[in-house]
């Protein structure tokens, strides 16, 4: 996955990435109808049809047919590796694509609905652990939790 963007007011995307659980040889991949089984337990479907919902909402709306999930649902939420491990393999891959050293990076955007901690820290521990920079570079990150 590529995106060259001109630069523009001194500001350019040269390279982008993305890391899965699987690329980490981790990780559960599960099909929206067993997440659902999963996450609602045995009476899945009449609760998706009492709230309206169809079973293959997901992919027919957004193309999502499952769910790469780091651990099991339910899971302690402790495993390793985390989501930070995830950003850093994503980050070298961007550097990868960009075709730039890591030092090269002025700004690193990370953004994540699982954070490895409450705090919106992802952007600048994936930046420090991807050494984007020796100096501490700019780091912005947006996280949803809950």
């Amino acid at each position: 996955m590529s995106l060259r963007v001109e630069a523009t007011l001194g500001l350019a995307l040269r390279g982008s990435g993305a890391a899965f659980p699987a690329d980490l040889g981790q990780g559960l991949a599960l099909p929206n109808a067993e997440l659902y089984q999963v996450l609602l337990g045995g009476g899945w479907e009449a609760e998706l049809e009492r709230r309206g919902w169809r079973a293959d909402h997901p992919e027919t709306a957004w193309g999502v047919a499952r769910r790469d999930w780091l651990f099991a649902p339910g899971g302690t939420g402790i495993e390793e590796p985390d989501a930070t491990d995830l950003a850093v393999l994503a980050a070298e891959r961007a550097l990868a694509d960009a075709g730039i050293a890591g030092g090269d990076v002025d700004l690193l955007v990370a953004a994540t609905s699982t954070p490895p901690r409450i705090t919106s820290a992802l952007a600048a521990a994936s930046a420090r652990a991807a050494r984007a920079s020796t100096s501490a570079p700019a780091a912005w990150g947006a996280s949803r939790r809950g």
